[in-house]
């Protein structure tokens, strides 16, 4: 039925009862016969193969427990199971397979109960009602090399459909965001969940503005074709460009920012005195890409920039580079915290402009990069016509390398658009502009954050921070104040009630609520709060103004706690852990 190796039907269950019958075959394990019941865990039943070996056991029990940290289950079962394949091992092997196994899944910090070998058993068991409550999963030594194989693959093709299946996988069972063909291939909406997140970003992202001295700014979602002429994006982009035509006149879906904000520019006379001029918008554009390319959020249609222009005079290039890089390398350390890595593309055989003027721009960005202490490498003849560019890289938790922020130089809009200030001399000069992305696109980067963190974000970027859970209905009353206070002093808390405690606490794991506070009758008599963290640990005992002052800290400190109870509880509300 299947291929050769290691077969275990994994469910996630309400419970599991099983009493062993009576012993089958010559090896078994000497117990009392006794009626065991497991409540709210993961049963696998698995059978062993004859080639099956330690590696191939690990293989398989990395996969449980990467689908448990999903499922919020903290309890495995292990249930040696015969029936799944007719090529089994010989009992002595089977057994000192699931003794293994047990103890390897203890090692990994698992809550781990056996079923004894060797036993015909009766059971009864209730599996839940959600999409990933039944997975069968096969591992043998041939997909091990399979996989080697394909992870030493550079061919990207096979890696972004691996990639869309793990963080549109999150978008859904999070409900943070959503993709139907009804609407069009590569235009994610985001639900309410979601919108959070790209708040929280843009939010971030307006801090850095704000020091780096951007205005933001507003422009519409399409302009007539005449501007895109004059940027000659129309004869250079326009398989990618979204065009209409309206009462006579043809209108094109603006693919990106950057006309808008030169023509803002260009609303009024300018002086070397006015310079910098810095205009930021957090602006959707929309690109025709063509469906295979489309790739969950790594690759949509409906792209929403965290854009920025500056327009500076010559002398003023290698500051303004050096201070956006400076946000790059704290933004990055905020969030994915990886190693960083730049590049510096330089002129192209085919350019335009002044040849001196290109060497004078791009010798700004290399001292740019090298006060900024960013390792770098240079990309000769590798910059775009109309200028010379970094690139900066971050590396995420998987190892992977995405390049993210774009520093861009360019005397062609300027040119083509008949931008200028008035110099010190009194003549017209025309200024560098210098496109900026920091995230590079909302959209991809919250896909990039999803798998980086694995389902779990730190708390300032969780759509839940924290649900009041009462243990009855006496203690709603208390719970709801607690609430209020919580949402009052600007935390995102949700009160739930519906269904029993258990219940609660298991959605709260399936939706990755950052923390949890318990509310029974010794909380409400005191005044104070239990807290519960994602992998069980409790503290008692808590005030609702410490709990709070912690919470708080967390946020706007950005750390990368995922909603675990650490040693800064204990240093700011002085109770012991």
């Amino acid at each position: 039925m299947f291929s050769d190796g290691m077969k275990a039907l994994q469910l996630h269950v309400d419970y599991i009862e099983y009493e062993p019958v009576r012993r089958e075959g010559a090896v078994f394990e000497d117990i009392q016969p006794t009626t065991t019941s497991v409540r709210d865990a993961v049963v696998l039943f698995t059978s062993i193969e004859e080639k099956d070996d330690e590696e191939v056991a690990d293989a398989l029990l990395k996969e449980v427990a990467e689908s448990m940290e999903k499922l919020g289950a903290e309890t495995l079962v292990i249930y040696p199971y015969a029936h799944l394949s007719n090529a089994l091992a010989p009992p002595m092997k089977a057994l000192h397979m699931v003794r293994y196994m047990e103890k390897k899944a203890l090692g990994m910090g698992l809550k781990v109960h056996r079923a004894p070998f060797g036993w015909n058993k009766r059971f009864s068991i209730s599996v839940k009602g959600h999409p990933l409550a039944e997975q069968f999963r096969a591992v043998s030594h041939e997909t091990l090399r399979l996989r080697r194989a394909e992870e030493a693959q550079p061919t990207v093709a096979a890696v972004v459909e691996e990639r869309e299946t793990r963080h549109v996988e999150m978008g859904r069972e999070l409900d943070l965001f959503s993709i139907h063909p009804l609407l069009g291939s590569g235009f994610p909406i985001f639900h309410a969940r979601g919108r959070i997140i790209r708040d929280e970003l843009i939010k971030l992202i307006r801090e850095a503005n704000s020091r780096l001295g951007f205005e933001e700014v507003w422009t519409p979602h399409l302009f007539k074709s005449d501007i895109w002429y004059r940027t000659g994006h129309y004869e250079h982009y326009r398989e990618r460009m979204f065009i209409l035509t309206a009462r006579g006149e043809e209108y094109v879906v603006k693919p990106m920012n950057c006309p808008g904000h030169a023509m803002i520019y260009a609303s009024r006379p300018r002086s070397y005195r006015d310079l910098p001029i810095m205009l930021s918008e957090f602006g959707t554009v929309y690109r025709n890409e063509q469906p295979g390319e489309l790739t969950g959020l790594f690759r949509v249609r409906s792209i929403t920039q965290d854009d920025g222009h500056a327009f500076v005079r010559p002398d003023q290039v290698e500051h303004t580079i050096a201070q956006i890089l400076g946000e790059v390398v704290h933004i990055f350390e905020l969030t994915l915290n990886g190693e960083i890595y730049a590049t510096l593309s330089t002129r192209p055989e085919s350019f335009i402009g002044d040849p001196a003027r290109w060497d004078e721009a791009t010798e700004a960005l290399r001292k740019a990069l090298l006060n900024s202490g960013l390792s770098y490498e240079v990309k000769e003849g590798e910059g775009a016509f109309y200028g010379p560019k970094i690139d900066v890289d971050v590396v995420d938790s998987l190892g992977r390398r995405w390049q993210c922020s774009t520093i861009q130089l360019d005397f062609f809009l300027p040119e083509r658009l008949d931008l200028k200030y008035v110099d010190k001399d009194g003549s017209y000069r025309r200024p560098v502009m210098i496109h900026r992305a920091i995230l590079g696109s909302i959209e991809r980067f919250m896909g990039i954050l999803l798998e980086h963190y694995n389902w779990r974000l730190p708390v300032w970027l969780s759509p839940t921070q924290l649900v009041v859970l009462p243990v009855s209905e006496k203690n709603v009353d208390y719970a709801s104040k607690v609430k209020d206070a919580l949402c009052g002093a600007g935390i995102r808390a949700e009160l739930w009630v519906e269904g029993t405690l258990e219940k609660r606490i298991r959605t709260a794991h399936q939706l990755r609520a950052s923390f949890m506070a318990i509310v029974g009758d010794e909380e409400v008599e005191k005044g104070t709060l239990t807290l519960r963290d994602y992998k069980g640990r409790l503290v008692k005992g808590l005030t609702l103004q410490q709990l709070t002052h912690w919470i708080l800290d967390l946020i706007k400190r950005r750390t990368n706690n995922v909603g675990e109870i650490d040693d800064s509880l204990k240093t700011a509300t002085s109770v012991p852990l």
